[in-house]
């Protein structure tokens, strides 16, 4: 079985439009039966989400095989850290549009290091999609995957990927054109 993901790290255009275009080309590459083992897990922000649950639903013949699951689902942090932004930064959208008016944890500025290892050591991501898939990258690739809150825009996250096959207490972490908190 082979693990396909797509980590969407922030709601800017040069970073999520493109997936359109790869879950379009890949679902006519799939046939008339694909294989269900060859799913595509699409980590992405969750103001993306009802865009992208249209598209998957709407232009795709095999929509069963794109897997879209929210970034906050693997972020095990309790906290805020960036949920809110400078107005004069972002002129073209109110807050209320950005913001996840479902998550109610509160916001605050600093954290210690100690603590945020503790808590990615110890997770696992409540939504059932995301332990789908932090099982499958566990077992085919020995990562974990977690997404780290970053410094850019609401919602913006950094993939981390913690494993022994990239070394013994090596962390990857990729954040787009953020700053990691």
């Amino acid at each position: 079985m082979q693990t396909r993901v797509v980590f969407i790290t922030h709601i800017h255009g040069d970073h999520q439009l493109g997936i359109m275009k790869i879950m379009y080309e890949r679902d006519q590459l799939h046939g008339e039966n694909p294989e269900p083992s060859n799913k595509l897990y699409v980590v992405t922000p969750s103001p993306m989400m009802n865009w992208m649950k249209l598209f998957v639903s709407d232009s795709l013949k095999h929509p069963n095989m794109v897997e879209l699951v929210p970034s906050k689902s693997f972020n095990p942090e309790d906290k805020y850290y960036y949920q809110f932004y400078e107005p004069n930064r972002y002129r073209d959208v109110e807050a209320g549009e950005i913001l996840d008016k479902e998550d109610t944890r509160p916001l605050v500025e600093e954290c210690s290091i100690e603590d945020k290892t503790e808590r990615i050591n110890k997770f696992v991501p409540l939504c059932e999609k995301s332990r789908e898939l932090q099982s499958m990258l566990s077992q085919t690739l020995g990562l974990k995957l977690i997404a780290v809150e970053v410094d850019h825009c609401p919602q913006s996250y950094a993939c981390m990927l913690i494993g022994d096959s990239l070394g013994p207490g090596k962390k990857l972490i990729y954040s787009g054109d953020t700053r990691p908190c």
